[in-house]
Parts: C-alpha cells; structure tokens; sequence
C-alpha cells in the first residue's frame, strides 16, 4: 500500500503529512522527552514488537478503551513496555507508537515525533 493509498484510508489526513510519517528518509531527531520514545526504563520484551502499514492502519481505526488482550491479539508484543506503555517500532522507518494503558486496558496512543 502507498503513502496514497494509505492517507486516501485515513480520512482528515493529508498526503503530506502521511508520506512524511512513513518515509523513512524523513525521519527527523527524536527528543529525549518524546513520550512516544521508549524510556531507558522501558525493558525488551524479547520480541521484534514492530508494525507494518496495514497494521497502523487497524491502530489508527481503533476505539479506545481496548482490552490487553485485543491490543496483543492484532499487533503482537511490543519491542519494549515500561508501566504505563507498550513500545512498537513503526516498520522501515526510526520511529515508534507507545500504546497507553490504566491498568489492563489501553488507553490511547502516541505516535514519536
């Protein structure tokens, strides 16, 4: 799926700002203070915990509050968890999309800069 197709899926998206997400020669430098970031709290969880194309399309999709369970069922484990976040690289690029969560329950998400 292109930067096209894919902002086309994501209604009140522009193609730009898509494209920029997903290019990976566009990444810019990404902040010590970036929440989306995993933290050097944030422990591997021993698993590649990365998301493809299509599946940040079935994140951008969600309604939240899920369940761990959900959340785990669709994308897998993380890259990397501390307390509050779920860590997952987005495929070919630097960056990365904490999912949030209280307690047993994802809360939302945020996606790093």
């Amino acid at each position: 799926m292109s930067a096209s197709t894919l902002a086309i899926a994501l209604s009140g998206c522009d193609d730009d700002s898509i494209s920029e997400f997903l290019n990976p020669g566009s990444s810019k430098a990404i902040a010590t203070g970036d929440p989306a970031v995993p933290t050097f709290e944030a422990q591997p969880y021993g698993v590649d915990g990365k998301l493809s194309e299509q599946d940040l399309v079935v994140l951008l999709h969600l309604q939240f509050p899920q369940n761990y369970s959900s959340i785990k069922e669709r994308l897998g484990f993380p890259a990397k968890r501390d307390e509050v976040s779920d860590y997952y690289q987005i495929e070919g690029t630097s960056r990365w999309v904490a999912i949030q969560y209280e307690g047993d329950r994802a809360v939302g998400y945020r996606f790093s800069e």
